[in-house]
């Protein structure tokens, strides 16, 4: 599932301020989502933003790609970068804890077939 977000070189080069000064921008050079899979792997600094976009209720209600949800997205990212596994599974619990059932299950639904991260539910 890694390509469903995958490393945008250009980003990736960014030192940590300039990655934070970008996506805070209204319009964040090479779109917002692509900045999720920088920061789960540094998650060490970026690990309250992560935790803000996937509670975020309008990221929970706007799709960015047909069914996915934006709200899902950091939650994919974190669970194809992030090498700590307590981390994922923390995450994971989080949205689960937080997201309307229907949306959690159609998250499960959408990577069910994908034994990499569907190991997280």
């Amino acid at each position: 599932m890694n390509d469903i977000i995958p490393i945008n070189k250009n980003i990736d080069k960014m030192n940590d301020n300039e990655l934070l000064r970008n996506f805070n921008k209204d319009n964040p050079p090479f779109g917002r989502i692509n900045y999720y899979a920088i920061f789960a792997k540094r998650i060490t600094k970026f690990k309250n933003i992560l935790k803000e976009e996937i509670l975020d209720n309008e990221n929970n209600i706007e799709s960015a790609m047909g069914i996915i949800k934006i709200s899902w997205l950091p939650l994919i990212s974190i669970l194809c970068y992030v090498k700590e596994e307590s981390e994922k599974k923390n995450f994971v619990s989080l949205a689960k804890n937080n997201w309307t059932n229907n949306n959690f299950e159609d998250f499960k639904n959408f990577i069910k077939d994908d034994g990499n991260l569907s190991k997280y539910l």
